[in-house]
């Protein structure tokens, strides 16, 4: 029996489509997806390793809008210091939660344990930063 000669030349036509999506290995896109697999998959251990952590018992009055977040951010050289190690951190202060991995871990206290003169200090560098 023989096929209409259409018939091999949509099937010639199929496979050239999938050889000119570049991936050289014939099926189209198998490639990227892979790659994109393996950047989520990364992206998802670094989350993990990063697990935030929740202040819990934040100050009330430390608390900013998420308008003021990045006024905060933009003034980093102005928040107070913690101790000779580190700086006071505004995203466990402010935001109530931080990483295990934070350069100011020292200061992620509960805000019992804030001394009055870092209350008003970081009330202060509050105050400057979002009204700057």
């Amino acid at each position: 029996m023989k096929c209409p000669p259409t018939l091999g030349e949509k099937k010639r036509a199929g496979e050239n489509n999938e050889e000119e999506d570049g991936d050289g290995g014939g099926t189209a896109g198998i490639g990227r997806r892979k790659g994109r697999k393996k950047l989520r998959a990364d992206h998802e251990h670094e989350r993990t390793k990063n697990k935030k952590i929740v202040n819990p018992q934040p100050n009330p009055d430390f608390t900013v809008t998420f308008d003021d977040w990045p006024k905060l951010c933009n003034r980093a050289h102005l928040r107070p210091q913690w101790d000779d190690t580190c700086l006071m951190c505004p995203r466990w202060h402010s935001k109530a939660y931080c990483f295990p991995d934070c350069p100011n871990a020292a200061s992620h206290v509960k805000s019992s344990e804030v001394s009055a003169k870092r209350n008003t200090v970081y009330k202060a560098f509050l105050q400057k930063a979002i009204s700057d």
